[in-house]
């Protein structure tokens, strides 16, 4: 009961302090909330590799394809606030 009471106090203190790390905590959730391109990528790969070239590997390319893109998206367009709220506190640091 001791440790529950203890982990409580630990996740709901770290969010209230509102430094660095949460700006780095909503970045990182941001960034990783990105799936819409990898899913229609995978999609596409699967349309692909049934209707023509059987295998895997179209599946995989294109998934790899769609993560890079919804990174890329996420990091400059999507997630743009939190990126440059975590910069200006990795400034402030210094």
């Amino acid at each position: 009961m001791a440790s529950e009471q203890s982990k409580a106090g630990e996740v709901s203190a770290a969010p209230s302090e509102g430094g660095p790390s949460t700006q780095e905590e909503k970045l990182t959730q941001c960034l990783l909330g990105q799936y819409r391109f990898c899913v229609g990528a995978v999609g596409l790969g699967t349309a692909y590799s049934l209707r023509y070239k059987k295998g895997l590997i179209p599946m995989i390319a294109a998934g790899a394809v769609g993560t890079t893109a919804d990174m890329a998206y996420g990091y400059f367009i999507e997630c743009a606030e939190f990126r440059s709220a975590a910069s200006g506190s990795d400034q402030s640091k210094e």
